[in-house]
């Protein structure tokens, strides 16, 4: 036996070692005599980048001069066979960056993402660029946005000793939101700024971090708070303190930690020798440091994102997802924004059966990009529709894929140039029994110009379905009352990474159509009404058919904080002049509240909500929260039946969730609902305290219960006051349920801390 493990051990060997002989040949030939690459392992916009770096001329040529390795860095996930197995990386002048299981976050070199590629550990090198944030043009409905105004969260939660994460861009860190109520207490505890020239010494692969008030007072905002305010709004709509102004965050006592990441409003800021550097990659390092600092401190932690680029079928967002599920656990939680997609219509879909469907392709811009994916072959059929022509580009989906390198271009003549089309088919990473076919069109002008151009599926023979959500601005426009071109919907246009089944994805809805600005002027934003979902927030299902979103929440005309600094330097940017509510001066400074709308606002109070959740119970996992939605979420269209893929599980209802969180709901004569002309609070001295907006016209009784539900205490309160004291003298410090019952303005209960 033991002969027998001898040998094994020295044929493994030789195996391994054979393998590395074979790797170090082929990557010896690559250098010679030009690149080579396993394309198989390579995601789609890396094959890409391959591809161009085989066009550069080999290393070494007699006669020719050599032009140097391009030594410009990716930031990549790579996927490796042994996750501690990392010969790879050593061999190719790679650093791993982060692991989580078997995937690696890198830097590679894109000079030799080829040899990467032909090493026998690697198995997957995937990458892609294109965030953007989810801002179109809260709390206080349904327990959500009067918590926002400040006026009625329960005391009990505050978000304290809970994490807050942040990644955004347009970061003013010295708002004074971000201090306490007094403006004494500095809450953001630490900022990584990747785009931050100020380096030197940094342990990061792009920008560094700066921790602790001194250190970020001092940094004063992100690199591009000159010219971006996104995350200074939404990091208010979750946690700011409001200093002086009702626009109080949700979880306004919680820790903050920021990470400032690239999207396409901030890439000029990016040298061209970096801009590999930013991938999604980039962005998980960023979720990750979030994460890391809130197990240092030891406290949970909850992040919102408001940012997302388009969904896919190529498998660009494979590791991007699995490395989103290694991150989230008990006491780690992300919220996502849906994308605000569902203005235009963006998907048609043609039965099994059904000849044709289609619409008219619009944009704003001279490209567009469409996605088909299709069961069975299909005819894509493009019609440029003019007085005197009707010219037509008809190609099949089998077409595509038996040319080479699955590719068809072709033409059509158009006034001042041509309509220019490339097709690329490929199977669909999520069904291997489908084709999916990427379009990309160019003409003179722009698509909403004439001749217009309609497109159509054609074949009875395939269920097929057309997506125009590649590109900002494709849309489809249907001709009704013409058969076959009035197929187009506004749904499937959800935003990635909240399409992953480890984020907590948020739609918006609308409560309000108009706000008064500081000048008194009347500004009319109508999105919906009547807590129903915005019309800009994006739908499901997702590409890989799950119902999201998972929750929404209120994203139309929330005020929250501005960044001062983009405020001081764009003085007569349509925002600054328009949308501002009111100004606060703080140590020298004018500091803006202003209004925006987009699921972008809507994330950020379901992160907060999170916030006193995890502070209810610091272990809180993803499918917990799913749980507690499906429980406790209102519905806000009776009609549906829930989850769908317009309100997911329905509309956050954070006073529900800790009820539920606690035990609560079940408690007999303990109203689920917090009363809507009261406001419940335990001052300094451990007075419960009780003001209410009116003088109570009857008496009323106030009721206290612990959290497992039995009744400690009830008194009667006179009528005409509207302010009452309750002595809780005699009662343990901890969490209590207060029940009012009166007339209904002051009918329901709260939670307090004692």
């Amino acid at each position: 036996m033991f002969v027998f493990i001898m040998f094994f051990a020295l044929f493994c060997n030789m195996i391994k070692r054979l393998f590395s002989f074979v790797y170090a040949f082929s990557v010896g030939l690559t250098m010679a005599f030009g690149q080579q690459a396993d394309y198989g392992k390579l995601s789609p916009w890396v094959q890409d980048i391959v591809a161009e770096q085989c066009e550069r001329p080999p290393q070494r040529v007699p006669g020719r001069a050599a032009k140097p390795v391009d030594n410009r860095r990716l930031t990549a996930f790579v996927r490796l066979t042994d996750s501690l197995s990392v010969s790879a990386f050593a061999d190719n002048d790679c650093r791993s960056l982060a692991r989580l299981g078997d995937v690696h976050i890198v830097s590679i070199p894109l000079g030799r993402l080829a040899a990467l590629s032909l090493h026998p550990d690697v198995v997957r090198i995937e990458a892609r660029q294109g965030s953007s944030i989810m801002l179109d043009v809260t709390p206080g409905f349904a327990n959500a946005l009067p918590a926002y105004a400040g006026t009625n969260l329960p005391q009990a939660y505050t978000g304290k000793d809970v994490v807050m994460g942040i990644m955004d861009i347009g970061f003013d860190l010295t708002h004074p939101t971000f201090f306490d109520a007094s403006g004494t207490d500095y809450r953001i505890k630490a900022l990584w700024d990747q785009l931050t020239t100020d380096t030197v010494g940094s342990r990061f692969t792009v920008g560094n971090d700066y921790v602790g008030r001194d250190c970020l007072l001092a940094y004063g905002h992100s690199r591009d708070g000159l010219d971006q305010t996104h995350g200074t709004h939404t990091t208010g709509i979750a946690a700011g303190s409001g200093y002086t102004t009702p626009y109080r965050g949700v979880a306004y006592e919680s820790d903050i930690c920021l990470v400032a990441n690239a999207t396409g409003e901030n890439a000029r800021l990016i040298d061209s020798a970096d801009i590999y550097k930013y991938t999604l990659a980039t962005d998980v390092l960023g979720f990750k440091y979030i994460f890391d600092y809130a197990k240092a401190v030891g406290k949970p932690c909850v992040i919102s994102f408001s940012e997302g680029s388009p969904q896919d079928f190529r498998g660009d967002d494979l590791l991007y997802y699995y490395m989103l599920r290694k991150l989230v656990g008990p006491g780690r939680i992300i919220v996502s924004s849906a994308g605000n997609n569902a203005l235009n219509n963006g998907y048609i879909s043609k039965p099994l059966g059904v000849k044709s469907r289609g619409a008219v392709l619009r944009s704003d811009r001279q490209n567009a990009k469409l996605t088909l994916r299709t069961a069975g072959s299909v005819t894509l059929r493009l019609v440029v529709v003019g007085e005197a022509t009707a010219d037509t580009i008809a190609f099949s989906s089998a077409d595509v894929r038996s040319r080479p390198a699955s590719v068809l271009r072709d033409s059509l003549p158009l006034p001042g140039g041509q309509l220019v089309l490339s097709a690329r088919g490929y199977r669909n990473v999520y069904d291997s029994t489908q084709t999916v076919v990427d379009v990309e069109l160019t003409r003179p002008g722009n698509f909403n110009a004439n001749p217009y151009i309609t497109v159509e599926m054609v074949g009875d023979n395939a269920q097929s379905e057309l997506y125009a959500a590649g590109m900002r601005g494709t849309h489809f426009k249907n001709l009704e009352g013409i058969d076959g071109l009035d197929g187009a919907e506004n749904t499937h246009n959800l935003n990635s990474p909240s399409t992953s089944p480890d984020v907590i994805c948020v739609g918006a809805t609308s409560h309000v159509s108009s706000y008064i600005n500081m000048y008194g002027h009347l500004r009319t934003v109508d999105f919906g009404a009547n807590g129903l979902r915005s019309a800009y927030s994006s739908q499901g299902p997702t590409y890989y058919g799950r119902v999201k979103p998972d929750v929404v929440a209120p994203g139309t005309n929330i005020a929250s904080a501005y960044n001062s600094f983009y405020y001081e330097s764009h003085p007569d940017a349509y925002d600054n002049k328009y949308n501002v509510k009111t100004t606060v001066d703080f140590q020298g400074r004018t500091y803006p509240w202003s209004y925006n709308s987009g699921t972008s606002m809507a994330s950020p109070v379901v992160g907060g909500a999170v916030a006193l959740w995890l502070q209810a119970k610091p272990d809180l996992t993803p499918r917990e929260v799913m749980t507690l939605l499906k429980r406790t979420c209102t519905h806000p269209d009776p009609s549906l039946t829930y989850p769908n893929n317009a309100y997911g599980r329905g509309a956050i209802d954070v006073y529900a969730g800790l009820l539920d969180l606690l035990g609560l709901t079940g408690v007999k004569g303990l109203s689920g609902h917090q009363p809507a002309g009261a406001r419940i609070g335990v001052d300094t001295e451990g007075v419960l305290t009780i003001r209410l907006d009116a003088s109570a016209s009857h008496p009323f009784t106030v009721q206290v219960f612990s959290v497992s539900g039995a009744k400690l205490l009830s008194a009667t309160m006179p009528a005409g006051l509207t302010a009452y004291r309750v002595s809780l003298a005699g009662l343990p410090r901890g969490v209590y349920a207060v029940q009012l019952n009166g007339e209904k303005s002051i009918k329901g209960s709260s939670l307090v801390r004692r």
